[in-house]
């Protein structure tokens, strides 16, 4: 500790033999060593989470929901480890559980990403554009409404405007993902319900990460003249991250979208792609996430870029034949039990004011912002001459919330926008 009170947390050791024991007959129990525990934690929370889907499939829950109550007790609650969970979860190893875990989640974005079509969502109609941009604007202003009337503070050295941000992102997106297979299960999906629904979803979710890119080049921190360095972002940050930003797009624009039509084109019609492209393209999926985390956007960011610039066809369709079940079957349920162990319901119970306001707040932000997206999209049904039933529909799946929103919330927790994650 330094005269200026603040901590500085250094590993000075590291035991490269506590990573593999030597078997449980002649070497300390598994759980003392790192790969055993990785490996047991990975299959744990991927059998539970599986196992938890079936009695929640009847309900219409998405897998998502399974996945976040893996994370949840009996293990621990906000970060904190309960008995049990001190054997199979311990602290020590919550830091290569979280590496592998945004691991999987960048590899999602890719795949989220890649399943747009650019395209389609430029030639539009008037009624879809109307439609996500309602559904996104609407939660925005209400919760920065509500952040105002209730006088929502963030936590300390947090900036409002960040603040209100992230709230109000993860209350406009609609879960383009979730949706899509609700619809796919429900055969919807072609139906005209689906048409109207789909193209105006994926509009709001790829407003959202726009408007998320945005708030990474609001300052971070609010801070006093007399506050440490510590917390003190340099005054020029946003312009070069907003610079590097456009640098990068620019890059990806002209270099990277001709390199992978190239590909597309050298590959012959109805034969697969090489192996070789899809390992460069995959490995490109980590170098896009690694410059957008360098330049200040969150790494889920640059992959989902990077998956937007992905061609429609037998290279997309080669990636997720390979990718998907790996990266949705087992890299995903970690990030979302990760999740659950960051979520602390105990503090809708506790006597913190401070928290007591904010779950308050934050409990008239999400009703009302279910009831102003419903009406609204009654409204704009309305105007354009769609069915009442059709427009309630609307409503409804434009609330369809899942594994976006959870995304968003991770990196506000990553930014300090909220030290607990509800």
């Amino acid at each position: 500790m330094d005269g200026n009170n603040t901590t500085e947390l250094i590993t000075y050791c590291y035991r490269p033999d506590n990573i593999v024991g030597g078997g449980v007959w002649q070497s300390k129990p598994f759980y003392s060593y790192s790969l055993p525990v990785l490996l047991w934690q990975m299959v744990l929370m991927v059998a539970i989470s599986r196992s938890l889907a079936f009695p929640l499939k009847p309900l219409r829950q998405p897998r998502v929901i399974a996945e976040i109550l893996v994370g949840i007790s009996p293990w621990g609650e906000g970060g904190k480890p309960l008995p049990l969970g001190e054997i199979l979860f311990p602290p020590a190893s919550y830091r290569q559980l979280e590496a592998m875990s945004t691991l999987g989640i960048t590899y999602y974005l890719f795949l989220i990403g890649a399943e747009f079509d650019i395209q389609v969502v430029a030639a539009m109609r008037k009624k879809v554009v109307a439609i996500a941009t309602v559904n996104m604007a609407v939660p925005i202003v209400i919760t920065v409404l509500v952040a105002h009337a209730m006088n929502l503070q963030p936590p300390e050295y947090v900036s409002y405007l960040v603040h209100v941000a992230f709230i109000g992102a993860a209350m406009g997106v609609t879960a383009f993902p979730v949706l899509v297979r609700l619809l796919a299960e429900l055969k919807l999906l072609n139906d005209e319900l689906g048409q109207l629904v789909v193209p105006p979803a994926a509009l709001s979710e790829l407003m959202a990460w726009v408007f998320l890119a945005g708030s990474v080049l609001l300052p971070s921190y609010d801070v006093s003249p007399d506050v440490v360095d510590l917390y003190r972002p340099s005054a020029f940050a946003p312009l070069w991250i907003m610079l590097s930003g456009i640098g990068l797009g620019l890059i990806c624009w002209l270099v990277v979208l001709p390199i992978m039509d190239w590909t597309v084109r050298r590959t012959p019609e109805g034969e697969a792609v090489s192996d070789a492209h899809i390992t460069i393209v995959a490995t490109g999926v980590l170098a896009a996430g690694l410059i957008a985390d360098v330049i200040g956007f969150p790494s889920v960011l640059g992959a989902f870029v990077f998956g937007l610039l992905m061609p429609q066809g037998a290279l997309t369709t080669g990636l997720r034949n390979k990718l998907e079940d790996f990266v949705v079957g087992l890299l995903l349920p970690i990030y979302f039990g990760t999740s659950g162990f960051k979520a602390n319901t105990s503090v809708i119970t506790m006597d913190d004011e401070q928290e007591a306001a904010f779950v308050a707040a934050l409990t008239v932000i999400m009703v009302l912002c279910f009831v102003s997206k419903l009406g609204s999209n009654l409204l704009i049904a309305h105007y354009y001459s769609v069915p009442a039933s059709r427009g309630l529909s609307l409503g409804l799946l434009m609330n369809t919330k899942g594994s976006i929103e959870m995304i968003i919330l991770n990196i506000g927790k990553q930014k300090r926008v909220r030290r607990r994650l509800l």
